[in-house]
């Protein structure tokens, strides 16, 4: 290559190159000499006047895009996996750019080697008229090295900003995270180099243009460099650099998480693909520093801090990360679960964009009402919200069988209304199940540790409870030998059981509720604190087969959106006989149930087959409860929900393995328990 081609620059700051716009430069880079190998984009002396924005550089040998001296101002900006440095800063550029990305791989060096002079003395030449140093502008961009804990094949290791050879400028409203070896590092020269500190430090070159402020940092967030999230760390042990980096009034963080959408792997595609935009509780969605002492006529101020927002995306529909989903874009769904990533990162949905289920419950993000975002626990909600009753479905055998809805009446004296009934649901085939002919209900309450009978029935229409049954309406289309009982109940745990009173087998149906507001108008402040159901689990998913109950939410507040956060959850119960007439074998136990939590339309909301596989924060809430102490660890299920406040919602239990056997479901209402018991479960 001839010298003269070489040759570049001029007088005039505002020269006009032309245009160059929505350009991919890639797999570019070929070597033309030892340690010289030719760039993706090479800018030398280029002025202001030059339009440039929406560049790729895809895949490069060498740096992805190397500024020579000049003022030329640029934004949009996208460099990725390339041989050397994402952007190369050289020969005094005092140039502005913003909205920039940088990806890189084990082969990549620096986001950015930003130098200023390649003279002996690290100063401008001898005949220029310019500043000493380079003086580059920098904001909004989002460097994301090869992981905190990768290994560089490159013999510079991975850093996400090298600043030497007196260089300065400014750096605004950035992230630059996952760098194995450091995040920033200042070079510090001897005096026959560089600038001279103004402040008697006896510091030269980059470092003494930090201390005279003409290198300065703003509102970015630095985090996971191999050096550790602290402000030392960061800076790379550099204690003048840190002290002057992380003052309070430059806004620059060390240890927050910018938390993007998704961390791939290096250069992983797909689900596996790396994203820059923000989630929605990133702390880069808010905090950006506001512009003050430069001229800004070019850069745009923004909230945000980094390249994205989280709402657009200007990497999309020309780009080949896109194309090729190295990078995930807000239009994108590289997990398929029927999401855009704009969607997961939303505020309502918050899940993970490289996992269809990301809560791990078996149901799909897209239809999930609690997709639980990386673990996040269901939120709390509110004390206006109640557990209104309980009705389950069971089969019931004449050999002892029988169905228990257990309930916990707290604050005072309630009255509650119990109904037992054969169950009259259908099989999946159109057949009508098999109804118990005559259920008897008996109600027990705990005293000394153990269950006493209080109340029983064996008939509505023929019992003592038979006015105030009758005037409810409830029970218009019951037959005359199903049963009810209507009784003010004082403070305590109960069960109301039902069994076969002539022997028979079959379906049946047990009920209980709450009658204030329905057919009471008297409100003496107590409330159902937990409703539960013992029964008997037979193989398969039919009616009849598996037990289902069903939990009605009243919302007595203001708030028609208000929500209640329950605790449901299914063992194994010892309490129910066997369906079978093996007198050793009493007490069968459902060896493995499954929880499933469907709303009034049968839509699946949650589900379980093992607590211990819960997410971490989910699981540490269950553990804090103590509800499930005593039981089996790898068998029993559990799962919390948010649920708005007014509605019905039913919970399945299945057999995991095929098994039959007693069950117990249990519902919980965990905002009463948490500001009853003092604990603090979180969210």
């Amino acid at each position: 290559i001839p010298a003269s081609y070489a040759q570049y620059g001029g007088t005039d700051a505002a020269d006009n190159s032309g245009v160059l716009q929505y350009v991919s430069i890639r797999h570019g880079g070929a070597e033309i000499g030892a340690g010289n190998e030719i760039n993706g984009l090479t800018l030398g002396g280029v002025g202001n006047g030059t339009t440039i924005d929406h560049i790729e550089i895809f895949a490069n040998k060498d740096d992805g895009i190397e500024f020579f001296g000049g003022s030329v101002n640029a934004k949009h900006l996208i460099v990725a996996y390339v041989g050397d440095d994402s952007f190369d800063i050289d020969e005094g550029y005092n140039g502005q750019l913003q909205f920039l990305i940088s990806l890189q791989d084990e082969n990549s060096n620096r986001a950015i080697e930003w130098d200023g002079s390649t003279e002996s003395d690290d100063r401008a030449a001898d005949t220029s008229t310019l500043p000493s140093y380079s003086n580059a502008i920098i904001s909004n961009m989002t460097a994301i090295g090869i992981g905190v804990n990768g290994t560089s094949l490159h013999e510079d290791s991975n850093v996400g900003m090298e600043i030497r050879d007196n260089a300065a400028g400014q750096v605004w409203n950035s992230i630059f995270t996952e760098f194995s070896k450091s995040i920033l590092d200042i070079e510090k020269t001897s005096s026959s180099k560089g600038t001279a500190s103004t402040i008697g430090s006896g510091s030269f070159g980059s470092q003494a243009l930090l201390e005279n402020g003409v290198l300065a940092f703003k509102g970015n967030i630095f985090y996971n460099g191999g050096k550790g999230n602290t402000a030392l760390g960061t800076a790379e042990d550099d204690q003048v650099a840190s002290d002057i980096i992380f003052a309070t009034a430059n806004g620059n963080s060390f240890s927050s998480d910018p938390k993007l959408a998704v961390i791939g792997t290096v250069g992983g595609t797909g689900i596996l693909a790396t994203s820059a935009q923000p989630q929605a509780s990133s702390p880069a969605k808010t905090g950006a520093a506001t512009f003050s002492g430069l001229q800004t006529s070019f850069l745009t101020q923004t909230t945000y801090r980094g390249a994205f927002d989280g709402f657009t995306d200007w990497a999309e529909s020309w780009t080949k990360v896109d194309s090729s989903d190295y990078l995930a874009t807000l239009s994108s769904d590289l997990d398929s679960d029927g999401l855009t990533l704009a969607q997961e990162i939303t505020t309502n949905q918050n899940t993970d964009p490289s996992k269809s289920d990301t809560d791990g419950d078996g149901i799909s993000d897209l239809t999930d009402p609690n997709p639980d975002n990386s673990g996040l626990l269901p939120p709390r909600g509110s004390t206006d919200v109640v557990l209104g009753g309980i009705s389950t479905t069971g089969f019931i055998s004449g050999n002892g069988g029988r169905l228990s809805a257990g309930f916990a009446i707290s604050g005072g004296e309630m009255t509650v209304l119990t109904t037992g009934k054969g169950a009259k649901e259908y099989l999946s085939t159109g057949i009508l199940q098999d109804t118990l002919n005559d259920p008897k209900m008996e109600i027990k309450g705990l005293t000394g540790g153990g269950w006493v009978s209080q109340h029983s029935d064996f008939n509505w229409k023929t019992g003592s409870y038979f006015s105030q049954l009758n005037n409810t309406g409830f029970f218009a289309q019951y037959e005359d030998d199903d049963t009810g009982i209507y009784e003010a109940l004082a403070a305590n745990n109960y069960l109301a059981e039902i069994t076969s009173t002539d022997g028979d087998s079959g379906g049946t149906l047990v009920e209980v509720y709450e009658t204030y507001g329905y057919w009471n108008s008297t409100y003496t402040g107590s409330k159902l604190e937990g409703i539960s159901t013992n029964g008997f689990v037979q193989t398969g998913t039919e009616p009849g087969q598996r037990m289902t109950a069903g939990v009605a939410l009243r919302n007595f507040g203001t708030n028609v959106n208000a929500t209640k956060r329950l605790i449901v959850m299914a063992k194994w119960s010892t309490y129910v006989p066997s369906n079978d007439n093996d007198p050793n074998n009493d007490f069968d136990i459902l060896d493995d149930p499954k929880i499933e939590v469907t709303d009034a339309n049968k839509n699946i909301l949650a589900q379980n087959d093992n607590w211990r596989t819960l997410p971490a924060s989910v699981k540490t809430a269950v553990t804090t409860t103590g509800l499930m102490s005593g039981f089996r660890d790898d068998k029993d299920a559990a799962v919390i929900v948010n649920l708005p406040g007014s509605g019905v919602y039913f919970i399945n239990v299945y057999s995991a393995d095929s098994d039959s056997g007693g069950a117990l479901v249990e519902v919980y209402d965990l905002d009463a328990l948490e500001a009853k018991y003092g604990w603090n479960l979180g969210n």
